[in-house]
Parts: C-alpha cells; structure tokens; sequence
C-alpha cells in the first residue's frame, strides 16, 4: 500500500517511516526533507491551508497517518492561532481529503485532552475536558478525524529521540542526569509514557487489522514524573542525586497542567490481542535507539 506520514521526520514520525518501509511504499511529509534514504520525501507545511491536498492529490495514498502536531504546551498557549492552524485545522482538511478518496486515516491524539481530575486511568468513555489550548486543539482535531469514514484516533503519550535536537522530556531528563545537574520532577503528575520504538509498530499493526473508531494507546503502566526519571537513570545507571520531588503546583506554567495523564489501553490490547509495553520496556526500546548508538536515522 501507499502510506503518507505526516510529521515523518519527527519523534515518533522517523520511527513511523521505518515501521512501514519494510511492508508498504511510503511517502514522507515533513516541513524540511531529512537525509532518510528509501523513502519518497515531500516538504509540506500542514500550517499552510490546501499544502496537504495538493500533495496527496499527487500520490494518492490509501492509507494516511497523521503524527505532525504542535506539542509544546506552553507554545500552543502562547501562541493559539498557530496551535488552531497546525493540530485542528490542518486535520480537517486532512479527514476531508481521506473522506473523498477512500483514504484510511490514523490520527494520533493525546491524553492532553483529559482535564486530569479522575481517580483512575482514563478509558475511552470518559468526558474530555482539556485544561488548555493544545488539549483543546487535540480535542477538536479528534472530532474532524472521526467524521473521515473508518478512521483511527489514538490517544497516547509519547516519548523518543526528537531529530536535530534534544528537547523532548526522556532527552532533557538523561542529558541532566549525565551532567548532574539539579532536575526538578513532580511526584504527583501520574501518564502512561510509550517509546516511540514500540508506538511505531502498533500504529502499523492497527492499521494492518484495519480498527476505527477512538482508541487509548498508552503504556500499560502509570507512573509520575519523578518516577519516569528514577526508571531512566536505573537504565543508565546513573546517580540520581540531582533529582529534586517537587509538586506541579510548586512551579506555576503558561498553562495549568493536569495531575492524572493516565491512560487505560486495556481496549486496544483486547483488539490488538497483546499486551501495550510498561515502562521499563519502552525505556529499554529508547535506549537502545540512542542516535549515538547508530541505530536511529535522522
């Protein structure tokens, strides 16, 4: 099959690429082309109103999926008029295109949209009530994916090796920890964090058992900032002296954070008929896919 992959050259859009190489023909869509070899490239601003539609005019793939996002909460906050262009907008046209050309769509969503006040993990029937504009965008963005005929919306929490720069959280938490340098980590901000290495292959077995419709795909294990660090630094092996508990509420943000991130995968894992990775797994998947260690592409 054909394969579009929107955001291609990201944190989970590169391992996405290399995914779907090995099975289907796929054409990556990235503000600026990478130097990934095997792969058709086009450079595409999904900010841009019709950019998508032109392109996919062109090749015409059948299957569609959508990892480009805005993600920087406080960004999105800051600046809502480009967070509304790149995380809604450019989904509905995207589901509108998919809807007129029979093109299956995988949107991939976030737990962002949960306003974090629950006791428990969150399934897929719970309320969303996103605490600020990125949630809300995802939230929006969700809504216009569904109405594309036997689409997939996955919710999840990603983490991975971001190209060209080190910004993501498990990157910012390890380059701390090699340098000792004083980390601050909230004890009471639980998620469901899954490596990018591992989401990779279940969005293509999603798309390969053909599922649609609002699915959580988050680690099967809930744990807090604080926590997350711990588990990378037992990885490595590196001292965890620099790391400092603190409350969410102790460092005020752009915008307000939920403190239940939690996501219950437990429906995926009965369609997928396998069990989503805990953390110590997808950790594990992440370290081994270290840049320097020469097993990760840019």
């Amino acid at each position: 099959m054909r394969i579009l992959i929107t955001g291609a050259s990201g944190m989970l859009g590169t391992p996405l690429v290399e995914a779907y190489r090995a099975l289907h023909d796929v054409l990556g869509l990235s503000r600026h082309r990478p130097p990934t070899a095997g792969v058709d490239w086009a450079e595409c601003d999904i900010a841009v109103r019709g950019e998508f539609t032109r392109i996919a005019r062109h090749h015409r793939p059948q299957v569609v999926v959508h990892a480009a996002a805005l993600t920087n909460v406080d960004e999105c906050e800051g600046d809502p008029e480009l967070a509304t262009r790149v995380n809604r907008d450019s989904v509905e046209e995207v589901a509108a295109y998919c809807a007129d050309n029979g093109a299956k769509l995988i949107h991939v969503s976030t737990d962002a949209v949960f306003d974090g006040t629950k006791n428990g993990l969150y399934t897929e029937l719970d309320a969303a009530a996103p605490p600020h504009v990125y949630g809300r965008t995802k939230l929006a963005a969700e809504r216009f994916a569904l109405t594309a005929g036997g689409a997939l919306v996955l919710r999840t929490n990603v983490f991975g090796w971001r190209p060209g720069r080190a910004d993501s959280l498990a990157e910012w938490i390890l380059q701390g920890l090699r340098a000792q340098a004083r980390l601050t980590m909230f004890t009471d901000v639980l998620f469901t964090p899954i490596a990018t290495q591992l989401l990779a292959p279940t969005i293509v077995r999603c798309s390969e058992a053909g599922i649609a419709g609002l699915y959580h795909a988050g680690g099967s294990e809930a744990i807090s900032k604080h926590e997350f660090s711990l588990r990378i630094a037992a990885a490595y092996g590196l001292s965890t002296a620099c790391i400092e508990p603190i409350s969410v509420d102790d460092k005020p943000a752009a915008a307000r954070r939920a403190k239940n991130m939690g996501l219950d995968s437990t429906k995926l894992e009965r369609v997928l008929g396998c069990s989503l990775p805990g953390v110590d797994e997808s950790v594990a998947a992440w370290q081994a896919a270290e840049p320097n260690r020469g097993t990760y592409h840019e």
